[in-house]
């Protein structure tokens, strides 16, 4: 079973429904209506007859009618079908907010497609195969004949954009490096299905022969490092005075004949995990010595290389070798594809708008719906400030940046949305105040978000959730590198989501992930079923996971949960003050739960001191400090409501304590709760002290579940859980997911 494909009579009625323009009598009677279309031409009113021609045209008429009188109903703006190309955001501010009794919506009429393009398209049939000698020599011989070509620029194409850094690492190179990100590059498509740029491998990874010269390693040129005591290669900060400068790049050895192939390759790059398997970085290839089969990079990796870590080589001619790779030369504007197996007639798609598609600033009761949107080099949807706008019944694909991003303002929403097909992150909430704890209420429901972090792959997730009071509910997640959702902050409810096949190219990260803040407590994780989490190939099993809670972050509520195959449930590492319970695992392949001692780690102190996790400094102690920006009232009100809270400073911090595990079930899975490691010797029996383990089952057979073999894995009422654990709350297992 996967339950994304279970068919319900209900849902499918709703979903074909939801998308039209249903009004009540009232608001028939009421609304003013205006129309869109990419046909309409000569005057235009914005009548059925003769509509606008653009959204921008819409958004002028309505502030227009403004100008004379306020809102006296709800205006609602439909876009026929078609193709709309965007060469600049949209924007909205506030003079464009409908109001709560009467909002403004834009929306597809009827059921007609609409799309909002941030690019251009070519027919397939203007290409013209490769005939040139010079660049027939620079392709491979299974290549030759195959591959086709067209001036960009001839065409009145000429934002082609750079080349330019991403991963999780170069956020260290922006902080004190001269190497900045920048916008993400053009991509292609073909068919509205998305094409690989040349690459070699082309798919999965070649592993580092021989490091010869490690660069410059700029994680330790930042101010956390300054109180570490530890001279290891992990730890040492290294002062302004001794920073190389320039930084260097690191140079290792390829023993493959291939590269001997790239000699000319010009504006070539790499993307690896070059130290560590959580921690990803693009970087350019300075030369390529293909005597000594060495390689050089410009930037250097953040964390330094290591041998056997994994990279691929991109964006080189020479390595368009099949169906569906592409290559631009910036140079002369030349775009080079070879078309999938079969292709004809069809038409090829270049992301080009560099800002986000629409961006709402302080706009409020606005509404997006049953909109394509996509193939743009930065996000759909940008949106600060205001209250009530919602994006819903809408397709958002195809993007360089984060698809969705949500901050400030209240009760902003994402609803039964398909989002997929993304270099980077999904949606982003991000909203209330963590000082007074007053809540955002920004929502995300009933959405099918994959295949995301397909460039930028760490710390790039479907869903991240910041701030205090915000919700993903009833999602379905697969299809990603890193972690499904990310969250940070306050008092999140987390609730009926469905998450497999995320974390399948790294490690150390969970489903659902956070860390590193011991006042970021309140958030309720229920009702999820997170399934078939593995990791990279070869992966360490302690560090792939279904919820993890790292370094010291405290204070949530698991609880309802579904956990099937995987190494481990939850971790908890070296965090105090969670409650998991009334949680089923089964066929956990390492341990259900680990409570772990990470807070006594020699690294763990030395961040302590520099980090603080969240808690101000205090001067009794010397040795805790705030982490950029005001700390958090964390010893008064309102944090008093969180138990164990106010006086954690006096109550050993960095100890693990007040966690519990009860009430759950633990199916063809150890039960084990303890794993002490770490340089510092804390005895199991402490660790127990701290955790209040009870009540807890462990069964090698299938405890009576609804239906196991179709993945419903609720629990019949007849099941011996309910005798062996009294109390034991039945999981609303058929209510997970999209609904």
């Amino acid at each position: 079973m996967n339950k994304l494909y279970r068919i319900r009579i209900p849902l499918l009625l709703w979903l074909a429904t939801s998308s039209l323009p249903a009004l009540s009598h009232a608001a028939e009677k009421t609304a003013t209506t205006y129309y869109i279309s990419n046909q309409s031409s000569g005057s235009s009113d914005g009548s059925f007859e003769y509509p606008f021609t653009s959204l921008e045209a819409a958004k002028k008429a309505i502030r227009e009618q403004r100008k004379n009188h306020a809102l006296n109903g709800p205006i609602e703006i439909y876009i026929r079908e078609g193709d709309y190309f965007l060469e600049k955001t949209v924007e909205f501010n506030i003079n464009d907010s409908g109001t709560q009794q009467y909002p403004i919506t834009y929306a597809a009429y009827k059921d007609e497609e609409v799309n909002l393009i941030g690019g251009t398209r070519i027919p397939l049939r203007d290409f013209e195969v490769v005939t040139s000698p010079t660049t027939l020599s620079r392709l491979p011989e299974t290549a030759q004949g195959k591959v086709l070509s067209i001036n960009l620029e001839q065409r009145g194409i000429s934002k082609l954009g750079k080349m330019s850094q991403f991963g999780h690492s170069t956020g260290f190179l922006n902080a004190v490096t001269p190497y900045k990100d920048g916008t993400p590059t053009p991509q292609l498509y073909y068919n509205k299905l998305s094409m690989q740029i040349a690459r070699w491998p082309n798919h999965d990874f070649a592993k580092v022969d021989q490091v010869t010269q490690n660069g410059s390693v700029p994680r330790h040129w930042m101010d956390d490092m300054k109180f570490s005591e530890n001279k290891s290669v992990l730890a040492t900060y290294i002062p302004p005075a001794e920073r190389e400068n320039p930084p260097l790049g690191f140079k290792f050895i390829l023993n493959n004949d291939r590269m001997q192939q790239w000699a000319q390759a010009e504006d070539a790059w790499m993307f690896g995990y070059w130290y560590w398997d959580w921690s990803d970085q693009s970087v350019k290839i300075k030369n390529i010595d293909t005597q000594t089969r060495e390689i050089s990079s410009v930037q250097p990796s953040a964390y330094g290389i290591r041998e056997e870590q994994r990279f691929y080589v991109y964006n080189l001619l020479e390595e368009i070798d099949m169906p569906g790779e592409w290559y631009l030369n910036r140079e002369n504007s030349t775009l080079y594809f070879y078309p999938p197996e079969g292709a004809k007639d069809g038409e090829v798609t270049i992301s080009l708008l560099e800002q986000p598609m629409i961006q709402l600033t302080d706009v409020s009761n606005v509404t997006f719906s049953g909109i394509n949107i996509g193939t743009s080099r930065n996000s759909a949807f940008s949106i600060s400030g205001g209250s009530n706008c919602l994006i819903k019944n809408s397709t958002i694909s195809k993007l360089g940046k984060t698809a969705i991003s949500i901050e400030g303002g209240k009760a902003h929403g994402v609803v039964n949305c398909h989002v997929y097909d993304l270099a980077a992150d999904g949606i982003h909430i991000k909203g209330g105040d963590r000082h007074t704890l007053e809540p955002a209420g920004h929502y995300i429901e009933n959405c099918h978000i994959h295949n995301f972090g397909q460039q930028a792959k760490t710390y790039k997730p479907a869903i991240k959730i910041s701030g205090v009071g915000n919700r993903a509910s009833h999602n379905t997640i697969h299809n990603g590198p890193h972690a499904g959702l990310i969250f940070a902050g306050n008092d999140h409810v987390i609730q009926f989501n469905e998450i497999y096949d995320v974390v399948n190219e790294s490690q150390d990260m969970g489903a659902i992930y956070s860390g590193r803040d011991l006042t970021a407590r309140g958030t309720i994780i229920r009702h999820n079923f997170i399934h078939d989490i593995n990791g990279v190939e070869g992966g360490h099993p302690y560090l792939i996971h279904g919820i993890y809670f790292d370094d010291l972050y405290s204070g949530c509520s698991v609880f309802g949960n579904v956990f099937k195959n995987m190494p481990t449930g939850v971790m908890v590492n070296g965090g105090r003050d969670h409650n998991i319970s009334n949680n089923i695992f089964i066929d956990i392949s390492n341990k259900p739960i680990i409570i772990a001692t990470s807070g006594f780690m020699s690294w763990q102190q030395k961040h302590w001191k520099n980090h603080s996790y969240g808690l101000k400094f205090d001067p009794r102690r010397d040795d805790i400090t705030s982490q950029g920006g005001p700390a958090v009232p964390w010893d008064k009100a309102p944090y008093d409501k969180y138990p164990n809270m106010t006086n954690i400073i006096d109550d050993e911090p960095r100890h693990p304590k007040y966690n519990q595990s009860t009430k759950n079930v633990f199916i063809n899975s150890e039960k084990t709760f303890i794993w002490v490691r770490g340089e510092v010797d804390f005895a199991e029996d402490r660790v127990q002290e701290y955790t209040n383990i009870r009540d807890n089952f462990k069964t090698e057979t299938a405890p009576g579940f609804v239906n196991a073999e179709t993945m419903n894995f609720g629990l019949k009422s007849n099941s011996i859980v309910y005798q062996k654990i009294p109390g034991f709350e039945p999981i609303p297992f058929e209510s997970i997911g999209r609904q």
